[in-house]
């Protein structure tokens, strides 16, 4: 695993959390793509099932970073409403500040 994540949306679960690069030096037969973005279960989880030759499904055309696209607005009376995911999203990036913050 890298020393820190990025949070995005794991590429197995499809849950936004803490991700970590996957798989960059794995061959797979057929031209498949070999990096993944992967939460630390899937992570760990990939691992086990690569190294006793299991399969193990990654969704590679999942979006890892959605909120980079235009974001749909909702208003009303009281203002902007949070979403679910964007509630999501600003608990992770606070986690991974203060984790860096104590990493320095």
């Amino acid at each position: 695993m890298t020393a820190l994540p990025k949070v995005g949306r794991c590429q197995h679960c499809q849950q936004i959390r803490p991700v970590f690069r996957w798989g960059d030096n794995l061959q797979f037969p057929g031209g498949r793509p070999t990096g993944a973005w992967l939460c630390a279960r899937d992570y760990s989880a990939a691992t086990l099932a690569d190294e006793n030759s299991q399969p193990f499904h990654i969704e590679y055309d999942l979006e890892v970073w959605p909120w980079f696209a235009a974001k749909t607005r909702i208003f009303t009376p009281d203002g902007e409403l949070l979403t679910r995911a964007d509630q999501d999203l600003n608990t992770c990036e606070a986690i991974l500040a203060a984790t860096e913050e104590s990493a320095s």
